[in-house]
């Protein structure tokens, strides 16, 4: 017994660790993120711009176009990569848990898929409408009227998928195999939508749209963030609250409602939680894969399965990859840029390669 009550408290203090490791991982890639762009600020400078505007701090140095590429250009996008990042980590954490498969994501879902054909739908139509091309405010902050539409659209039919899926599987008998592959189906119709938008639409048209399904940070603005975080926020809240019954229903349906566990409406709950967060967040910064899957398997890896550590483990470890990765974007292609979701879909497709290779070691 005692040696059984030592590896638990051993598991508990790895997972912590893990955690703790990764929180102050995302905070060093902040930084490095706020230095890092077109321009490359030392981080004294960054400090001092950081101490005038929001310590009172007067650091005689600091020149008026240093604040503003800082605090109005930098700040934001690395807010933005930070909530992606953490929606999307959870988001495939709490998938996976309620679907008991590793494979499932926003992806798999077509959730992005679905918030592709939203965001086409607003470049291709959304320039007829009057607000298209001016800007307005959010809270006090500038948002381009473009910017917002086409978030909105990408928000509602990323939306719009989970609940088509919820209605071909309506019946109560339904299995989880049923909804992964009712997702599946889903994705592949709302991505004939976008190769029919891409065939008919004009070349500006054409090339926003191949931009924007590269996924990167170039809307990434205070009215972005303003409108991302309290989203992010609540779906993270209601996450946790749901970890322990996600944990009973990796055990099994049966297990779960012996133990008092709504089955049907915590995987309901659940799904519809993590496609609006993602949804909101993709909605600004385009499509970025493979973040629902690398974050949970690798935190999976490390501190196993238990949800209520996997959950922010998973989110924090989605910011820093997607910190990383758009700050090596800007990087490599210095000073322009190259898209976050690029280097994603490259890091993504090597680490499934390894796990292949490391699971089958003994044929290769």
């Amino acid at each position: 017994m005692d040696a059984v009550l030592e590896k638990y408290e051993r598991g508990l203090r790895k997972s912590r660790v893990f955690i703790i490791t990764l929180l102050i991982s995302t905070i060093v890639l902040s930084f490095v993120s706020i230095c890092c762009g077109s321009v490359i600020f030392a981080p004294s400078k960054v400090v001092e711009v950081l101490a005038n505007r929001y310590f009172g701090s007067t650091f005689p140095g600091v020149q008026y176009w240093e604040d503003i590429v800082i605090v109005n250009g930098r700040l934001p996008r690395t807010a933005m990569c930070i909530l992606a990042g953490v929606s999307l980590g959870m988001a495939g954490t709490m998938m996976q848990g309620v679907l008991r498969n590793p494979l499932v994501s926003p992806f798999t879902l077509g959730v992005s898929s679905a918030a592709t054909f939203g965001a086409a739908l607003a470049i291709v139509y959304g320039a007829g409408l009057s607000f298209y091309t001016v800007s307005g405010t959010v809270f006090g902050r500038t948002v381009s009227g473009a910017t917002l539409i086409t978030a909105l659209g990408a928000s509602a039919l990323g939306i719009m998928s989970i609940c088509l899926v919820f209605a071909l599987c309506r019946r109560r008998d339904v299995s989880r195999s049923t909804v992964i592959l009712a997702g599946v189906v889903i994705g592949y119709l709302f991505q004939a939508g976008v190769t029919f938008l891409k065939y008919t639409s004009n070349d500006a048209a054409l090339r926003d749209i191949t931009v924007w399904t590269m996924g990167g940070m170039w809307n990434s603005t205070w009215a972005a963030v303003i409108i991302s975080l309290p989203v992010v926020i609540l779906a993270s809240l209601l996450l946790w609250r749901l970890a322990l019954d996600v944990d009973s229903l990796t055990a099994g349906d049966d297990i779960a409602r012996s133990t008092g566990v709504d089955v049907k409406r915590t995987r309901t709950l659940v799904l519809i939680v993590s496609t609006i967060s993602v949804s909101v967040c993709m909605g600004f910064t385009g499509v970025i894969g493979f973040i629902g899957l690398m974050g949970p398997h690798l935190s999976r890896m490390v501190i196993g399965n238990r949800t209520t550590f996997l959950l922010p483990a998973s989110g924090l470890f989605g910011a820093s990859l997607l910190l990383a990765c758009d700050t090596l974007g800007r990087i490599i292609m210095h000073p322009g840029e190259l898209p976050a979701g690029i280097i994603m879909y490259l890091v993504g497709g090597t680490f499934f390669v390894y796990l292949v290779l490391r699971k089958n070691n003994r044929v290769v």
